[in-house]
């Protein structure tokens, strides 16, 4: 008898060795092509949005001396500013080191969605999840661009994962690591904001319990761990001390309550859908993740779960407008949950197959479970992704060309490194190696719209600086009509381009001849 133990346990053994193996293997094969995603081409291609500008400037200016929130205007908290210029002083001023952050907390978001499914649920989980995330455009569109959106939901992700490994071993030093993530994601943009409220429940149920259902613990519930959670929270915020409070205030608060309206919650839930529907497979299997955390009543299903459903709130609820970049922070939380749907599908398969070996009925029912639950997701996966292989390729592989490269080098041509420039496509400046004044960073719809930038202040800045070059580019400056009237009374118009795009020189240091 101990002889055949011996041996069912050695079979056993080989088997997870195989099993361990084999989930190694393809996990490495998707995180390779995930990072690889991520990497290549970095520095290539001109823009991905027009915030990017915005914040390489920023970065910049805040290098230069610059303080954030006093002469630098910032509509978002620090924590991606820090992240883009620590990158830029150690790699030099360029697009590959503003953007190379980005990359590498996409790369964090991805090994901890992975590390969280596999904990909450099984390593299926975590693979799946994994590879939704990896053929998601909307997520790689942005894990590629200066954005805060990336860096936010990937401490949200780790915030998750610390939170996970607390509920399974109940040690207050991931409850402090998870606040501390959280600390930190919502430090890289506002978005992050509940990971908080998703989190809490956990502090409500009893130590040593995987799910609402357990008797586990007594009555005892995670007060240390509670405690814990909240220094880790606080830790972070100390960087805010060094900023004037009414500084903060105002533009942290005051200047997004000014925003115009954007839309009716119809309109945003319609406009959400749109975006989310570019990866199906996310869309489909993260629904239904949804209902998988109300049967299974699992901890973690529900802290994933509430976080998805409360940032979705966030986003088509509160009256700012709604943006592409906005879809980011849902991507890898839909991927997660669809992980921990086929998760605990193969969960209930296995016990099924479990139950009728040991009683010696048919296997017939969990295999044909398994069957239609693997060719379900294997047909939504792959036309998920044979829609987005197009527009991934054109993210990785597309760039280099643009007409902004030309203009960058006109520009370098005109002015000199110490000379100042006004542009409504910050980046553009940034390529060309030279420098915005630090309070016109932002020139954005939404800080001109809202009466935080106008015509006076342009003005003033462009005679405080001394400014050589003024560009209306993205259409944004344009806006302010006696700030363009002041510009074409002062400046020599040398270059007119597509869509009323426009170039102007100090008329003492125009060249005779005009730029086609």
């Amino acid at each position: 008898m101990k002889e055949i133990d011996s041996t069912k346990d050695k079979v056993v053994e080989d088997r997870k060795r195989i099993y361990l193996a084999l989930e190694l293997f393809l996990t490495s094969i998707i995180l390779c092509i995930y990072s690889y995603t991520r990497l290549y081409n970095l520095g290539v291609r001109y823009s991905y949005d027009y915030d990017e500008g915005v914040y390489l400037q920023t970065a910049k200016q805040m290098l230069n001396g610059y303080k954030l929130y006093e002469r630098i205007f910032l509509s978002q908290p620090p924590i991606l500013i820090y992240l883009v210029a620590a990158s830029m002083s150690f790699l030099g001023e360029n697009l590959y080191a503003g953007r190379l952050p980005i990359a590498l907390t996409s790369i964090l978001t991805g090994v901890a969605l992975y590390l969280a499914a596999r904990r909450s649920c099984n390593p299926i989980a975590g693979m799946v999840g994994l590879a939704i995330l990896t053929v998601d455009r909307v997520f790689l569109h942005y894990s590629r661009a200066v954005e805060g959106e990336v860096p936010c939901i990937a401490f949200a992700m780790l915030a998750y994962l610390f939170i996970v490994e607390y509920i399974y071993k109940d040690r207050s030093i991931y409850s402090f690591a998870s606040g501390l993530a959280s600390s930190i994601a919502i430090l890289s943009k506002f978005l992050a904001v509940p990971i908080l409220p998703a989190i809490l429940p956990v502090f409500l149920t009893k130590i040593g319990s995987k799910n609402f259902r357990s008797d586990v613990g007594g009555s005892s519930r995670r007060l240390k761990g509670f405690i814990a959670f909240i220094i880790g929270a606080s830790i972070p915020l100390a960087i805010l001390l060094q900023f004037d409070p009414v500084d903060l205030y105002d533009q942290l608060y005051m200047y997004h309550r000014s925003k115009p309206l954007g839309g009716t919650a119809i309109d945003k839930l319609i406009q959400l859908y749109r975006f989310l529907s570019e990866n199906l497979a996310a869309l489909i299997l993260g629904s239904i993740g949804l209902i998988v955390a109300l049967v299974s009543l699992n901890i973690g299903c529900i802290v994933a779960s509430l976080n998805l459903l409360i940032s979705i709130s966030m986003l088509v609820f509160l009256p700012q407008p709604l943006w592409y970049h906005h879809a980011a922070v849902l991507s890898p939380q839909l991927s997660l949950l669809s992980g921990l749907t086929i998760g605990y599908f193969a969960k209930i398969c296995m016990r099924m197959y479990t139950r009728s070996k040991r009683k010696g009925g048919s296997k017939l029912k969990a295999i044909i479970l398994v069957a239609i639950i693997g060719l379900s997701t294997i047909s939504i996966y792959t036309v998920s992704t044979s829609l987005s292989v197009p527009g991934i390729l054109s993210i990785v592989f597309r760039g280099g060309s643009e007409p902004e490269y030309k203009i960058a080098g006109l520009i370098r041509n005109l002015t000199s490194p110490d000379e100042w420039i006004i542009s409504d496509d910050q980046a553009m400046v940034f390529v060309a190696g030279r420098n915005v004044p630090p309070e016109l960073c932002d020139t954005s719809f939404m800080r001109i719209s809202s009466g935080y930038l106008g015509d006076d202040e342009a003005i003033y800045l462009a005679e405080a600086y001394d400014v050589k070059v003024i560009i209306f580019w993205t259409g944004r400056l344009i806006q302010l009509k006696r700030f363009l009237e002041y510009v074409e009374a002062n400046y020599k118009l040398i270059g007119v381009y597509d869509s009323g795009k426009r170039i102007y020189v100090r008329r003492e240091l125009a060249p005779n001849n005009g730029f086609a």
